[in-house]
């Protein structure tokens, strides 16, 4: 009797009160504790200068002050609830083999601030070291010194690599985010947000352009995120992905060009854009995908499939009138990849210097140009579904020299009061007709 009892309890098993529960009651996990609030400082922190040997900055020690520009040659860890001055135009250099890691955590984020309110410090800048910030809230940077505002940062990379997952910047006094290399932010980056940048809140160069994080970027000088007009092209496989603000072509004095191309022979570099990204041009910018003419293979494609509801719009960075910008010129024989849907390309039109192979209409003065100008061979009709209004002349030039020769008015709308939907080609011998079609 005694063992027959044994095996009943052992099976129903007690409450931590002695109340009996059913052996196969779910098991209650008591919640993980919260993590404890940051406090706020007391002490009067500890002085820093350059570091030549691995270091870690505990909250209790903050603040800690950076009092003038040092740099990194070893790894700086900066623990969860640290703050961090700096004082007024000073800045931390990373260099090769050093390191910046700001490691705060979910309710005990990291804080680097100005040392005095209101006295601007320059920036957490990389020349060849790492920078990951976790967790962390910085503010009151980007002092551009001495050189143009528009070619600074609160965070700056030249080389070196980045890393931010959950990390805001307030009140850059030029850029949030200043990347001008062919290094960006790193696949695992996510959740940054910028506001209250005098400039942009984040310029990168056409290289890196897919790098830039998921993400918060409204409330700055110009909400866009900048690429560097004069930054080297697009010369491999990048996404331009949707993340709520337009992209602008050129940041300053940068100019407005924006390439796609691969620049080695028999290669292809492929931009895929978004629905319901903008991409804005300044007065002369323009969009090559795969600079040149003839029929050689294109070294650039483009990949723009919008939707009725989210078009791919191309457009001029705030003027309104026809030809404020130049237009998207395709060069070489066009990629079969490459294709155009859903899309719109605004105020475009305005001349170029280069020639077109498309036929020429009396009355002229010079070559065709149009909002789009397609200079290589198309072998297929690659846009579609597409509008073209306001264009300072033509909507599409085909500008090549062959005898395949696609239509590109159907499913297009097209609306150019001062020259043609479309050009004429001239055919492989250069012949063209005596009239050419204007429609």
């Amino acid at each position: 009797m005694l063992k027959h009892w044994l095996v009943v309890l052992a099976l129903v098993g007690c409450g931590d009160d002695g109340s009996h529960t059913p052996a196969d009651a779910p098991m209650v996990t008591p919640d993980a504790p919260e993590a404890p609030a940051c406090v706020a400082l007391t002490g009067p922190g500890t002085m820093h200068g350059s570091i030549s040997a691995d270091e870690t900055w505990l909250a209790a020690d903050s603040p800690h002050i950076v009092p003038f520009d040092i740099e990194l040659t070893a790894k700086l860890t900066i623990s969860p609830c640290a703050v961090v001055q700096l004082a007024k135009s000073a800045t931390i250099t990373v260099r090769p083999g050093g390191s910046f890691v700001a490691m705060g955590e979910v309710g005990q984020r990291v804080t680097i601030q100005p040392r005095t309110v209101g006295m601007v410090w320059a920036s957490i800048r990389s020349l060849g070291g790492d920078i990951s910030l976790s967790h962390t809230d910085l503010s009151g940077g980007g002092d551009p010194l001495s050189t143009n505002a528009a070619y600074a940062g609160t965070v700056h990379l030249q080389t070196g690599t980045l890393h931010v997952d959950d990390v805001s910047i307030e009140g850059s006094l030029s850029q949030g985010v200043y990347i001008d290399g062919s290094v960006g932010f790193d696949a695992t980056s996510k959740d940054l947000r910028i506001h209250g940048s005098v400039g942009y809140p984040v310029h990168v160069y056409p290289g890196i352009i897919g790098s830039v994080p998921t993400g918060t970027y409204t409330g700055n000088g110009h909400d866009a995120i900048a690429i560097a007009g004069s930054g080297g092209s697009v010369s491999s496989d990048q996404t331009m992905h949707d993340r709520g603000v337009p992209y602008h072509v050129g940041s300053g004095s940068d100019g407005g060009r924006f390439d796609v191309n691969s620049m080695v022979a028999g290669t292809v570099a492929v931009l895929t854009i978004e629905p319901g990204v903008t991409i804005q041009f300044p007065a002369g910018g323009m969009m090559n995908v795969s600079p040149g003419s003839g029929p050689a293979a294109a070294q650039g494609a483009l990949i723009a499939i919008g939707t009725a509801a989210k078009k791919i719009v191309f457009t001029s960075d705030g003027a309104t009138t026809d030809g404020s910008w130049l237009g998207l010129v395709f060069g070489g024989t066009v990629d079969s990849r490459t294709v155009l849907q859903h899309g719109l390309v605004d105020h475009a039109g305005g001349s170029t210097v280069s020639g077109s192979n498309s036929c020429p209409y009396a009355g002229r003065v010079g070559a065709n140009y149009a909002a789009i100008r397609i200079i290589g061979p198309a072998i297929t009709q690659f846009i579609t579904d597409t509008e073209i209004p306001n264009s300072a002349r033509d909507g599409i030039d085909r500008g090549w020299r062959a005898d395949i020769q696609p239509d590109f008015l159907p499913t297009n709308t097209i609306t150019t009061p001062n020259g043609c939907k479309q050009t004429v080609p001239a055919l492989a011998n250069n012949s063209c007709p005596p009239t050419p079609a204007c429609p």
